[in-house]
């Protein structure tokens, strides 16, 4: 039974309910312990009640988005000296048994618990680098691609999220009705527990009509965004001014060729603009924005005892942390 899921919010609902009965045809019994047994039970209806409306609340807003997420059970697999994790997530799984039977995937449907109530389109899609199993110690950055419908080369995007290297590449397809919190929170939280990737270096690329749920993504997670691109020409550049400077993003705004005696919209400052004819405008961005991510990490040692793991040094990282590629 999932923890988001509906049959085990209705099951706590079933408990509280029939606690209250419960409690009410024993009110009046247990001559002798009657005060300590409607304590009992009045605590225990309480009790019932702030896990279903916990329960309840955690559904909705997907702070832990399953059991092993609440236990702490990220999947790390700790080995011996010198070992790295290998995390066990949902596709890290998948993808092993791909990898082992010889087959590697072009895109892999993404459904983590809740995204329904992303309200996009379509379930998202999610494509690793070609080594990705290969090197089971190394963490990724993302480059998260949020389209509209009308985005032309939308379809393919997702196919040419795989000529990308070293990032994760997730492709979202959204509507007028997309939540921003969920893509805010949830898609970051449950891309790390299913993927390895960082948590810092990433890129956004959206189409221009979803510029604003961008800004919102992007405020949410001030520290993980190190890049936006823009699909199309942005009705109001201001906008762009107003998410770059307070999060010290790399912007720019991928254009199709100007149209003579039709000058284009001038960009503030700093904005950089990318021509490209629009059947081609999400792979120039997905090439722009991917020089702009941090370079995978290589993992932490793992030393078998505490005092070890608190004093081990950590591993070489494959490249630098910071700052985008040259």
């Amino acid at each position: 039974m999932e923890l988001t899921g509906l049959p085990l919010l209705v099951l706590a609902w079933v408990l509280v309910a029939a606690a209250v009965v419960a409690t009410g045809l024993l009110w009046s019994r247990y001559r002798r312990w009657r005060l300590l047994a409607r304590t009992a039970s009045v605590l225990f209806c309480e009790l019932l009640l702030v896990v279903t409306v916990g329960i309840g609340v955690n559904r909705a807003d997907q702070f832990y988005p399953s059991w092993q997420v609440l236990l702490g059970d990220t999947g790390g697999v700790g080995g011996g000296a010198g070992a790295a994790p290998r995390p066990q997530g949902r596709l890290d799984l998948m993808l092993g048994q791909l990898s082992g039977a010889g087959h590697r995937a072009a895109a892999l449907p993404w459904q983590p618990a809740g995204w329904l109530h992303w309200r996009l389109s379509s379930a998202p899609s999610v494509v690793v680098p070609a080594d990705y199993v290969k090197r089971a110690a190394v963490s990724f950055p993302a480059v998260v691609s949020v389209l509209d419908g009308a985005t032309p080369d939308a379809k393919s995007a997702t196919a040419a999220t795989g000529n990308t290297p070293d990032a994760v590449g997730v492709v979202a397809t959204g509507s007028p009705q997309t939540l921003a919190d969920p893509l805010s929170s949830a898609l970051p939280t449950d891309l790390g527990r299913d993927l390895r990737v960082t948590t810092h270096g990433w890129a956004l690329v959206v189409s221009a009509t979803m510029l604003p749920l961008a800004e919102h993504m992007i405020r949410k997670n001030t520290s993980r965004y190190a890049a936006l691109v823009v699909l199309g020409d942005v009705a109001d550049p201001n906008q762009l001014t107003a998410i770059a400077p307070a999060n010290a993003l790399a912007v720019a705004v991928v254009r199709s060729a100007p149209v003579p005696g039709r000058p284009p919209v001038p960009l503030p400052a700093g904005v950089k603009t990318i021509v490209s004819a629009n059947g081609l405008a999400w792979s120039a961005a997905a090439s722009w924005a991917i020089q702009q991510t941090a370079l995978p990490l290589a993992a932490p040692m793992v030393l078998p005892s505490v005092l070890a793991r608190a004093n081990a040094p950590q591993a070489p990282q494959e490249r630098a942390q910071h700052g985008p590629r040259q």
